[in-house]
């Protein structure tokens, strides 16, 4: 093997630059072995100390910074080892998810080892934003009338101390219906109503002058909303530090991509994934481009932070069960549910995310899910005991 081989073959091997030994003062001598081997046996094979090439792994922290743009319950264990200066301490005051260190560049060999410590704080009620996305097809006429009734409870501070909420509306792609209902509004694919707010009045007084609409087919246009909703940031109101929760009501399937070509009036272009929403917050591409597919939703979402919890009905239930990354709540008929379902998702969301996932850093490595899951117990997450053992306290603030 040449130089760069032998060394990246594993931890403590060495190279010998020279493929003879001298043997002064009258000849050169071959080497007794190999020249890629353990150190101490490259020396005992004749090769000089000067002529021995060796390689070890290095760990350096980057850059300060101590402040995550993700919530923690989206936290994965590549992002953990993302995160501030060794010498800066977690701000608990704050109330943020904070990870550190912050950005830590790791170089290993094969079977090489590195210990970092990594202090970990998952505040209990951290900074909240909760976006309401609600069909508006006339079968939910009754659970809007419920929604409304709801108006401050929505607005109470039951998950987080530092709450916004946000409303939106959805039916489908408009192609030719006006009133579908009696005393309805035009269908319409998308549109923005309330924009986060921490104003419960406003939210509650907006609230109530909603009018439910209709369409023609039972499967709505909703992931048009969802990607809207999702890359839409200022125009929707999400913060920054906090937790985006997407709260999807609806009781019926869903459009997806080719439908736009399949069963409306012929709409070839793919969704661009861009946002098109006007100054009253109206989904602009409706009739000019495709649904999106899952697998962009998943990925729109991900990369936006946002948590989608579809609170469904019992007829739809089983198209929203399996979509990745969401929390599924059955909503009841008329959604007088719907607070139960978010309250018990979003404690669901918050225990699988508190768990981590190392994915990416160190998934070969049998110390992980020891690690992982005493993390997810110290902070606050149920995790199986051993006889005689008691589960400890929850802990927001952990070090590792």
């Amino acid at each position: 093997s040449n130089c760069s081989q032998c060394l990246q073959a594993g931890k403590g091997c060495a190279y010998c630059s020279e493929e003879v030994r001298a043997d002064p003062p009258i000849r050169a001598v071959f080497m007794d072995g190999p020249r890629c081997d353990l150190y101490v046996n490259i020396l005992a094979f004749g090769c000089r100390k000067s002529a021995i090439i060796t390689k070890e792994g290095s760990m350096s922290i980057d850059q300060v910074g101590l402040h995550l743009q993700v919530p923690l319950l989206n936290l994965r264990l590549d992002l953990i080892l993302s995160s501030s200066s060794q010498n800066q301490k977690i701000e608990m005051s704050l109330q943020q998810s904070q990870v550190s260190p912050q950005q830590v560049t790791v170089s290993l060999l094969p079977g090489e080892e590195r210990l970092l410590n990594v202090e970990v704080f998952a505040p209990k009620k951290g900074p909240l934003d909760l976006y309401i996305l609600m069909d508006f097809s006339n079968s939910m006429a009754d659970d809007l009338s419920n929604l409304k009734k709801m108006g401050e409870e929505l607005g109470e501070q039951r998950l987080s101390d530092d709450y916004t909420i946000g409303f939106g509306k959805f039916v489908d792609k408009v192609i030719e219906l006006k009133e579908p209902w009696p005393q309805s509004d035009p269908p319409f694919a998308f549109q923005s109503v309330i924009k986060l707010t921490n104003n419960v009045s406003y939210f509650q007084q907006e609230l109530q002058k909603e009018r439910i609409s209709g369409n023609l087919d039972a499967p709505e246009g909703g992931f048009d909303a969802i990607l809207q909703a999702a890359v839409c940031g200022e125009k929707i109101g999400w913060r920054q530090h906090s937790t985006h929760l997407l709260v999807f009501s609806t009781e019926s399937a869903f459009h997806y991509e080719a439908d736009g070509v399949n069963v409306l009036s012929g709409i070839l272009p793919r969704n661009d994934e861009q946002c098109h929403l006007d100054k009253q917050g109206k989904y602009t591409h409706e009739t000019s481009q495709d649904y999106p597919s899952i697998p962009t939703l998943v990925r729109l979402l991900g990369k936006h932070n946002i948590i989608p919890i579809f609170a469904v009905t019992n007829y739809s239930y089983s198209y929203y069960e399996y979509f990745p990354i969401a929390e599924v709540g059955l909503l009841q008929d008329d959604s007088s549910n719907i607070l139960q379902v978010m309250e018990e998702a979003f404690k669901v969301r918050a225990c699988r995310g508190r768990r981590l996932s190392g994915w990416v850093v160190g998934k070969r490595s049998s110390v992980l899910p020891f690690w992982l899951k005493n993390l997810r117990s110290c902070l606050g997450c149920m995790v199986p005991q051993t006889s005689g053992q008691q589960p400890a306290a929850p802990d927001p603030h952990v070090s590792l």
